[in-house]
């Protein structure tokens, strides 16, 4: 089950007399932070995808931010330079073994000399899989599971 709401551009046109006005409209980046911001106040804190391009994918994840930059093949949480591509071991998706439902899968990065990054927690285990493969298919890495 998808937590977040999903918004798309639409567009509508009015015709008056032999003017055609034509009008565009999409939500802002401002709205999107507003509306992420209210599910963390209200507790209902996930992975939410900011921006996929060819050449970035930035995930938020609370007031966490951590941005996959393919150009320069580095790793940036909160704009703070964590870590490269090249570092990266492996893309690891940990359900803890004990806890009790609802279930909070991790995703993080493992890097070289036992550094992690964690880029968050999802309570649904298709949304986990899903964000981990994104992550792992942008920086050429494989996804380990660990329960």
């Amino acid at each position: 089950s998808c937590s977040s709401v999903c918004f798309r551009a639409f567009s509508f046109s009015i015709n008056v007399g032999v003017v055609k006005l034509e009008k565009v409209h999409t939500l802002s980046g401002r709205i999107y932070r507003i509306l992420a911001f209210l599910r963390y106040v209200a507790g209902e804190r996930t992975i939410e995808t900011e921006q996929e391009s060819a050449d970035f994918l930035t995930l938020r994840y609370g007031a966490r931010t951590t941005v996959f930059e393919k150009p320069e093949a580095k790793i940036r949480q909160n704009a703070t330079l964590v870590g490269r591509f090249a570092e990266i071991e492996e893309i690891e998706l940990r359900k803890p073994a004990n806890e009790e439902p609802p279930v909070n899968w991790t995703i993080s990065v493992r890097l070289s000399g036992q550094r992690c990054i964690e880029i968050g927690q999802v309570t649904d285990e298709t949304d986990a899989s899903i964000i981990a493969a994104r992550v792992a298919a942008f920086t050429g890495r494989e996804v380990m599971v660990r329960t």
